[in-house]
């Protein structure tokens, strides 16, 4: 039986043993594919560039070194550090707050006075107004209570101007405003002067907004000796009340 004669091969077809080139299509890359990193001049590989947040690392410490603003705060101190603080010199006006832990009334009373150093610190009430505000668990703490003859009730409020030696009991209003408004008060100079244009109810309403009393003296018309009494009395009367009232 005769075989069929093979067929010849192809100039173009590979031959037995050889390895077939298959073209394959590019992958498209995704977001997740590293970098293609080109060669730069003279065939030498880029270097890679740091992080972000590699380079902002300097920065941030810069910034953590930095002192961090001071606000004025409520000072809570014991029967020690009380005795330092009173002994400071040029302390400025004393606000003392002689509370108990257990008190409701004193809980409800600390996010007040709290909200008073904030806007006193702020600039709120009159030019230069400052008060420095310390408070002392008296329950705990009973010496500091003691001190001033022993505590009643809670809280006891008592405040120290700034040319006083003695603390007074405080018993004016306990918001906010009345406080910030009594830190003006106590502050300034007893009396304070108007300015020449400003009419008696818009000097009131800047100076004196939040207080429910203010004494008012006018000399025009007056001659010099009357005057001079009149101003006297006012200067008298301030010294002695103006933590109840403007003038």
């Amino acid at each position: 039986r005769r075989r069929a004669p093979r067929a010849a091969p192809r100039p173009d077809a590979p031959s037995a043993g050889a390895v077939r080139a298959v073209a394959v299509p590019p992958r498209r890359r995704g977001p997740a594919d590293p970098p293609l990193r080109t060669r730069g001049v003279g065939g030498a590989m880029p270097r890679a560039r740091p992080p972000l947040c590699l380079l902002l690392l300097p920065l941030v410490a810069v910034l953590l070194a930095l002192p961090a603003p001071t606000a004025a705060a409520v000072e809570d101190l014991d029967a020690e550090g009380l005795e330092a603080a009173l002994a400071e010199e040029g302390g400025g006006l004393i606000f003392l707050d002689l509370y108990a832990h257990w008190c409701g009334h004193c809980k409800k009373l600390g996010p007040v006075l709290d909200d008073v150093a904030r806007r006193l610190d702020a600039g709120e009430g009159a030019e230069g107004a400052s008060m420095r505000i310390i408070k002392v668990d008296a329950a705990k703490h009973k010496a500091a209570g003691d001190r001033f003859g022993g505590v009643k009730s809670y809280p006891t409020l008592l405040y120290r101007p700034a040319d006083a030696s003695e603390f007074a009991k405080y018993e004016g209003p306990r918001s906010a405003d009345a406080l910030v408004a009594f830190a003006s008060r106590m502050s300034g100079p007893g009396v304070r002067a108007l300015p020449p244009s400003a009419s008696p109810a818009e000097a009131r309403a800047r100076l004196f907004a939040a207080d429910r009393i203010a004494f008012f003296l006018c000399t025009a018309g007056l001659e010099a000796p009357a005057a001079a009494a009149a101003s006297a009395a006012l200067d008298a009367a301030a010294a002695r009340l103006r933590a109840q009232a403007s003038f």
